[in-house]
Order: C-alpha cells, then sequence, then structure tokens
C-alpha cells in the first residue's frame, strides 16, 4: 500500500484508511498476545510432590489425582525396573531426588503422555530451581536426547561438565556406562 499522492504528499483519505489498520492490527495483536498468554499458562500448572518412582520418575498431586511423571529429556539408573537388576548409583540418584522434591509444591510445564501413560514434563521447585537439568549437572542422571525437546543442547553441556569433573556416577560408575549410537549414555544393565 502507497500512501504518495500524485503531489508527492500523503493524501488524507489513505492516511486514515491507515490508521485503521494499524488500530486494527494493535487490537488484533493483543488479542493474540492474551490468547498466547492463556495457552501458555495453561501449560504451566504446579502439583505437590507424593513420592518418588525413581531418579526421574515421582508421583505428583496434580489436578486432583495422583500422577506418575516422568521427568523429559534425563535418564537414571534403575532402581525399580522389573526385568533389571538395580544400576550402578541408582539409589543415589534416587535418594537424591526423595531429598530435593519429597513433599514439595513444584511447577509442571511442557506435560503430554507417553505410551506408558505417565506424563512427561520439565518440573521446577518453586524458588526456579530447574530439577530435569539439577539432576544432570549433579551427575545423578544422563542427559536423554533422543527425542528433541527445547533443552536438549543445554542438557548435553551439562552432561558433558559433570562427565568432565567426573561427578556423581561419573566418578563411580565408569566400568557400567555405555555410550549409544546417538550420542547419549546409559548404564549397563547390572549392580555394582
Amino acid at each position: 500500500m502507497t500512501f504518495i499522492s500524485y503531489s508527492g504528499f500523503p493524501d488524507v483519505h489513505q492516511i486514515k484508511s491507515a490508521s485503521v489498520h494499524a488500530q486494527l492490527d494493535l487490537t488484533e495483536m493483543k488479542k493474540l498476545y492474551f490468547i498466547l498468554l492463556f495457552f501458555y499458562l495453561q501449560r504451566i500448572s504446579t502439583g505437590r510432590v507424593v513420592r518418588i518412582v525413581d531418579g526421574d520418575t515421582l508421583v505428583i498431586l496434580y489436578h486432583s489425582k495422583n500422577e506418575k511423571v516422568r521427568l523429559i529429556g534425563i535418564d537414571t539408573p534403575e532402581t525399580v525396573h522389573t526385568k533389571k537388576p538395580v544400576q550402578c548409583y541408582g539409589p543415589e540418584a534416587s535418594n537424591f531426588m526423595k531429598k530435593m522434591v519429597s513433599g514439595k509444591k513444584v511447577k509442571i510445564e511442557d506435560s503430554h503422555r507417553d505410551r506408558y501413560g505417565r506424563l512427561l514434563a520439565f518440573v521446577y521447585l518453586m524458588d526456579g530451581r530447574f530439577i530435569n537439568k539439577k539432576m544432570i549437572e549433579t551427575g545423578h542422571a544422563f542427559a536423554y536426547t533422543k527425542y528433541p525437546f527445547k533443552f536438549s543442547k543445554k542438557f548435553k553441556e551439562a552432561e558433558k561438565k559433570a562427565k568432565q569433573h567426573k561427578i556423581g556416577l561419573w566418578g563411580v560408575c565408569e566400568d557400567h556406562i555405555k555410550k549409544l549410537p546417538n550420542g547419549d549414555f546409559t548404564m549397563f544393565p547390572q549392580s555394582r
């Protein structure tokens, strides 16, 4: 749309028309903003941790019912798997998670369900600590990036630091850690 009339100056009708379009665009932008804000806030909910299943799975009282929540982007050594023995550093990962979140109110972000019916989520303490990432930084979990997510790169960086400094499982379980073809790590299915 051009605003230049034949004389080289904007035409009054063109200016009024542009002004009305700008107001409509601003009004539409405000509506869009509130719609997006509404959906963003729907993605973040709160709950209370009622039980720790293991280092990467919690039971959270969420929308008036106990929900099993699997933390996105992390994998901890097994402690309760029906087909695998307790793995190296599994009990430590579970205990660390218990100390960090048991009975606490948490924020749950980006929750959706996996094929087992569990909620998959990013979990934060109310003070802002990011539980998923904290488990990796402290060497209690591997970064699990097989399925890309928004924090994949940050999780891999945190894992690299923990590995370099031999923090947690990286200092204790070296003989039990296996690198997968996609670059992720896992624990051999054996106890120490």
